[in-house]
């Protein structure tokens, strides 16, 4: 057998050819990369401009799920160069006043649990019942966060689909993408005594119109009066109210079925 190495030539030393090169490296072969501009990295590249100072291709962010980039990372060992960041958000008011948005940290694969709740609910043949709270993790992720959004709704779709209850325990707070997620789709339950309820929160809404909301603005005491709500439960009684619930689902059901028979 011939003992000479066999060359690949790649072309843009971009992140995508300089993770090719190193798997092709690492196999055996002789490997050029050619690269138009001055700098490698592509749109992750970064170099000193004539006074000194850090200039990047643009501004990325990596999230906690992306495995085979910080393997990748460990294996050239520079994954000792990633800046966390905390999972909060700080808003600046009027006056000089602050205040900290925070959200829970759950990582891969967590942020899957309402699609593997919904297998699981479709698989035995049971309601899916899930709890809302939280909100604002489209401000810490971005995009990451807003494409996980359609996911969901798919898995939800997909136990409704099987003829299967859903319902959705609403809770303070529910705000951002958890309102237009979760607590958006099945039967919603609403926790009696709950506020700030909506996508954007009370001080956001009240910085941003210049204007003093209510004092019981976004609770669920207003949102009933504006139509938004139809059944809720004090904490101590969510369960009794849930087999209710249940009870009318499955007699409607039963009427659907006489109807088509």
């Amino acid at each position: 057998m011939s003992s000479e190495k066999k060359s690949v030539l790649i072309l843009g030393g971009g992140l995508a050819g300089l993770a090719a090169a190193k798997r092709l490296t690492d196999k055996g072969f002789q490997v050029k990369v050619l690269e138009k501009r001055e700098i490698f990295g592509g749109k992750v590249s970064s170099w000193k401009d004539e006074e000194g100072d850090w200039i990047e291709s643009g501004t990325h962010c990596f999230f906690g799920a992306y495995k085979v980039l910080y393997d990748l990372m460990k294996e050239i060992k520079t994954d000792h160069a990633v800046l966390w960041k905390e999972h909060k958000l700080t808003y600046t008011l009027a006056g000089g006043g602050h205040f900290t948005f925070k959200t829970w940290d759950l990582p891969s694969p967590l942020h899957l649990l309402p699609a593997i709740a919904s297998k699981a609910a479709i698989k035995q043949g049971v309601p899916l019942i899930v709890q809302a709270t939280g909100g604002g993790a489209r401000m810490h992720e971005g995009c990451s966060s807003m494409v996980g959004l359609p996911k969901l709704h798919v898995a939800i779709s997909s136990v409704e689909r099987a003829g299967l209850p859903v319902i959705s325990i609403i809770t303070d707070p529910t705000l951002g993408g958890v309102a237009i997620g979760i607590a958006s789709r099945g039967i919603k339950l609403f926790e009696h005594n709950a506020g700030n309820i909506g996508f954007s929160g009370k001080r956001v809404i009240e910085q941003y119109t210049g204007k003093p909301t209510t004092r019981d603005f976004q609770t669920t005491w207003w949102l009933q009066q504006k139509g938004f709500v139809e059944r809720t439960s004090l904490p101590q009684n969510m369960k009794f109210k849930i087999t209710d619930i249940l009870k009318e689902y499955r007699i409607e059901q039963e009427q659907l079925e006489a109807q088509e028979a």
